[in-house]
């Protein structure tokens, strides 16, 4: 009896040792994952907020150059309708395509250290999205450059031709100046309804 006694005894202090160990790793891995997860919440965090920042410096840039390029538009439209005068306003208002200034540090940051696997889908494709229009503008306005530096040795008599090539370079310019600047008002918009979460 007193051999039998020795090993319950002995069996519930080794289970009793094991249960607390197995409950020490549990807590352990829970503490950790913890972390973890608070540690990817503020990557996300500090990733939105300089998207944030970043977008709202390229909203107002393009808000500087749209006016220009609705001058320009608007003239061109003008001269190909065959208003007198407007080609002399075209030249007098021409000051080259005057590309915005357009970041995208903050995204490819984002990209780059994998904030934007970590946080919510539906927010990381309309932000990857917004940012691949811009990247699609920003080629745009530079092939436009191409073509504007090519045709500008046309010889006189054929600029109403130029004038008629110039205006859809403008119209796409317009189109894709307003699209994107409603994209960055709506993404500006919707971190901020995501910071008040």
């Amino acid at each position: 009896m007193k051999g039998i006694k020795f090993s319950t005894t002995f069996f519930s202090h080794l289970l009793f040792e094991t249960v607390s160990i197995v409950i020490g790793i549990l807590l352990a891995l829970g503490v950790n994952n913890w972390r973890e997860e608070r540690k990817n919440e503020e990557i996300i965090q500090l990733s939105l907020q300089n998207i944030r920042i970043e977008i709202m410096e390229n909203k107002a840039n393009l808000q500087k150059v749209i006016p220009y390029h609705r001058t320009c538009k608007f003239t061109i439209e003008e001269k190909a309708a065959g208003q007198k005068g407007a080609g002399n306003d075209f030249l007098s208002i021409w000051r080259g395509l005057n590309p915005p200034m357009l970041y995208k540090s903050a995204f490819e940051s984002a990209r780059n250290i994998g904030a934007l696997s970590l946080m919510d889908y539906q927010l990381s494709n309309t932000i990857s999205q917004l940012y691949y229009k811009q990247q699609f503008f920003y080629e745009m306005i530079h092939m436009y450059a191409q073509v504007f530096i090519s045709n500008a040795s046309i010889a006189p008599h054929k600029q109403k031709n130029q004038y008629d090539a110039l205006l859809p370079a403008f119209a796409d310019i317009t189109a894709m100046e307003t699209e994107l600047s409603k994209g960055y008002s709506e993404i500006i918009e919707l971190l901020q309804r995501s910071k008040g979460k």
